[in-house]
C-alpha cells in the first residue's frame, strides 16, 4: 500500500446550480451501455409535432459535434415538404421522448432516418388529409415513397447552415455549465490519481485549513461518491475558485492499493492473441463477402490505445424540486442512462427525475 499525496493543479470546469458537480479528468470506469429497442416510424411520432403551421422536431440523438441536428432537420424538412425556417430542432431530455439508445458507434443518421422520415410522412399525409386531431397510426411506407431518402427531396444532399453553428460561435449558453440558477453552488468530486479499479481511501487531509477558506460550505463524506474501489471526496463551495483554494488547502494523502499492471493491460488488448484463440473469425472478419470464403490481409495498421475525450467542461447541474424531484442538466451521450443511475443511487422514482440532454 503507498500513501501518495496530491498537489498538482487540476484542470479547471467551473459550472453551476443548487448543486453543479464538475467531473476532473483521468480514468474512469465505463458501464455497460444499455440495450433498448431499435427505433421505429411509431417512436418517430413522438419526436415531430406540428402546431398552427410550425413544425417541431425533438431530435432523439444528442448533438455532439457530429451535427445531427442539421442532418436530421433536413430529412424532415425533405419528407414534410417545408422550409428549414418552417421547423425547429430541439435536443431531447428524458421528459420529452420515449426512451431511445445511447448515442453511439455513429449510427444516428443510419438507425434514424429511416423512422424519422416515415413518422413525418405520416404526419405529412395527415394534415393533407386534414386529420387535425386524435392519435396517428405510423405507416411504414417502403425507401423508394419517401422524399427524403429518394434524391426527391430539396435539402438532403445540400449544404446548409449547421443547426446552433452561429450560438456556438458568438457563445450562446448551450452547454451544461452555462446552466445557472438562483442560489447556486458549486461541487467537486477529489479521488486518488488513479484508476478507480484500483482500490484507493482517503488517508489524511487538512480540514480546519480548508474551512477558513472564503466560499467554503462543506466537505462530503458518503458512500454515494465511490467510483468502483475509489474513495471520493466531495468539496462545496460558493465559487469555482474557491473550489481550487479548498482542494489545495486539504493536502490530502490516499492510501492505494497496488498499481496498474502494463503487462495484463497489454495482453488483454493483444488483438492477434484473441484472434487466435477463436476458431471462427466472423465477429472480426466478413468471410460471407468473398465467395469462396478465403481471403488476403493486403494492408495491416496498428494504431495506439487512445479513448476519445470530450473537451467541453465536463459538469451536471442539479436542482431539487417539490416533492423531492430533481431536475438535472447534462452533457451526456444518454440522458435515460444519467436518470437510472441517479434514480438508482437516490433512491428516486423515474417520475421524480428530469435530465435535460446539453
Amino acid at each position: 500500500m503507498t500513501a501518495i499525496p496530491v498537489n498538482r493543479r487540476r484542470l479547471l470546469v467551473g459550472a453551476g446550480a443548487l448543486l453543479s458537480v464538475s467531473f476532473l479528468p483521468g480514468f474512469a470506469s465505463f458501464p455497460v451501455i444499455p440495450k433498448r429497442p431499435s427505433p421505429d416510424a411509431t417512436a418517430g411520432l413522438s419526436w415531430i409535432s406540428h402546431q398552427a403551421g410550425r413544425y417541431t422536431l425533438t431530435v432523439p440523438r444528442v448533438e455532439m459535434g457530429q451535427n445531427i441536428l442539421t442532418a436530421l432537420k433536413q430529412i424532415a424538412c425533405d419528407e414534410l415538404g417545408v422550409g428549414l425556417d418552417q421547423l425547429t430542432v430541439q435536443m431531447h431530455g428524458t421528459d420529452k421522448i420515449d426512451r431511445v439508445r445511447s448515442t453511439v458507434g455513429s449510427e444516428s443518421v443510419m438507425d434514424y432516418a429511416l423512422p424519422l422520415a416515415r413518422a413525418c410522412a405520416t404526419l405529412r399525409d395527415a394534415l393533407s388529409n386534414r386529420q387535425l386531431a386524435g392519435q396517428l397510426e405510423a405507416r411504414d411506407y417502403p425507401r423508394e415513397q419517401l422524399r427524403s431518402l429518394s434524391g426527391r427531396g430539396s435539402w438532403v444532399g445540400r449544404s446548409v447552415p449547421m443547426e446552433q453553428g452561429q450560438a456556438i460561435v458568438t457563445g450562446q449558453p448551450l452547454f451544461a455549465s452555462d446552466v445557472r440558477l438562483a442560489g447556486m453552488v458549486y461541487g467537486r468530486v477529489l479521488r486518488a490519481p488513479v484508476p478507480p479499479e484500483i482500490g484507493s481511501r482517503l488517508q489524511a487531509l487538512d480540514e480546519a485549513a480548508a474551512r477558513q477558506v472564503p466560499g467554503f460550505i462543506a466537505l462530503v463524506r458518503k458512500k454515494t461518491l465511490q467510483m468502483s474501489a475509489s474513495e471520493g471526496l466531495g468539496i462545496v463551495a460558493r465559487t469555482p475558485g474557491a473550489l481550487d483554494r479548498i482542494e489545495q488547502e486539504l493536502k490530502m494523502r490516499w492510501a492505494v492499493d497496488g498499481a496498474a499492471n502494463p503487462d495484463a493491460i497489454a495482453k488483454a488488448v493483444d488483438i492477434d492473441r484473441r484472434m487466435a484463440e477463436r476458431a471462427r473469425r466472423d465477429k472480426y472478419v466478413n468471410d460471407a463477402a468473398v465467395p469462396d470464403g478465403r481471403w488476403d490481409v493486403d494492408l495491416r495498421i496498428d494504431i495506439p490505445m487512445a479513448a476519445h475525450a470530450p473537451i467541453e467542461p465536463r459538469v451536471a447541474v442539479a436542482a431539487p424540486r417539490a416533492g423531492g424531484a430533481l431536475e438535472m442538466w447534462v452533457g451526456t451521450q444518454d440522458v435515460f442512462y444519467q436518470r437510472d443511475v441517479v434514480c438508482r443511487r437516490l433512491d428516486l422514482s423515474e417520475q421524480q427525475v428530469v435530465v435535460h440532454g446539453c
